[in-house]
């Protein structure tokens, strides 16, 4: 198809107009584009009409028998929507925490978020002992009496417990990723095994320290 020339009025230079065709086809797509946008918007914003009534199972007789369809698929299908909609009081709307059976796994998964939020204040105490270490013995001496008091070790061994089961658990995590030890069974024996090894490695870290204390 040929391409008309033109020349510009002003720097003397000519330059192809698209052939007419190609514009006529331009102008039907627009057309068609505008045709769909008024067709969706008269869709769209049209007043609807109110929907039927398909709770059939409260209505009176009279009224159901004058209001059924004449399809009887219309009408299962209605009193399915309607058996769909109806809350039932024997059961409850979402799985709430009192229908589930509490496991190992779920008290893990609980344990892990909240060692996590534990371990950012154990984290600051651990930092102001080691910032009054680092200034010398008079900022010591506020806070040695507090970590060798019944009150510290408590603290002591609670953050040993919470940063060896976050660690552990977070490696238990990293193993699921491969997508092994998902079975029920080897997910409640981790979980126990993770319960006992942070508890033993809290009581051994601080025994450890305790005795070179004394030592």
């Amino acid at each position: 198809m040929m391409r008309e020339e033109a020349t510009d009025g002003k720097s003397g230079r000519s330059f192809e107009t698209p052939p007419r065709d190609a514009i006529l086809r331009r102008l039907l797509r627009m057309r068609r584009f505008w045709r769909f946008l008024t067709g969706a918007h008269i869709l769209l914003c049209a007043p609807r009409a109110a929907s039927p009534r398909v709770d059939f199972e409260g209505d009176p007789p009279s009224f159901r028998a004058a209001n059924r369809p004449t399809s009887p698929n219309v009408g299962a299908a209605a009193r399915k929507v309607a058996r769909m909609t109806k809350p039932s009081p024997a059961r409850p709307l979402s799985p709430h925490l009192q229908i589930w059976r509490f496991t190992v796994t779920m008290a893990a998964s609980i344990t892990h978020r909240a060692t996590g939020i534990a371990l950012y204040s154990g984290t600051i105490l651990l930092a102001a002992w080691a910032i009054s270490v680092s200034l010398g013995e008079a900022a010591y001496s506020y806070v040695g009496p507090i970590v060798r008091s019944p009150f510290g070790l408590i603290v002591l061994l609670g953050y040993s417990w919470a940063l060896l089961f976050h660690f552990l658990n977070g490696v238990r995590h990293l193993y699921w990723d491969t997508g092994r030890g998902l079975a029920p069974k080897t997910a409640t024996a981790t979980a126990w095994a993770i319960y006992i090894a942070s508890a033993l490695g809290a009581l051994a870290i601080v025994a450890a320290g305790v005795a070179a204390r004394s030592a």
